[in-house]
């Protein structure tokens, strides 16, 4: 098979390290439920899959406005416990959300 003029003297071509897909991934973050006794008598915990602490506060409110008796005074008891969070990161193209809450 004959070869294009040239040919013989051009590199391979490689993909740049700049040019590989990007890995997508969330941090699923276990935080532990912040209305505090009696309101919540046994308190809970919510698995939420978020990009940063800012979102996964975002989306805890929003949860909360929607599902729960939020009030304005537990914005830093929300930010304290995600903070605590335990944290895993979870490769993907997902999308984020409060994926489950467990409250009493």
């Amino acid at each position: 098979m004959a070869r294009p003029k040239g040919s013989k003297n051009q590199p391979k071509q490689s993909l740049e390290l700049s040019e590989q897909p990007e890995q997508l991934s969330k941090t699923l973050y276990l935080v532990n439920y912040w209305v505090p006794f009696p309101s919540s008598e046994y308190g809970g915990l919510q698995a939420v899959l978020a990009d940063d602490d800012d979102e996964c506060f975002k989306l805890i409110k929003e949860y909360s406005d929607a599902e729960t008796k939020y009030q304005n005074n537990y914005e830093e008891l929300i930010k304290a416990r995600i903070k605590k969070a335990t944290r895993y990161e979870i490769k993907g193209d997902n999308e984020s959300g409060v994926i489950r809450s467990f409250i009493t």
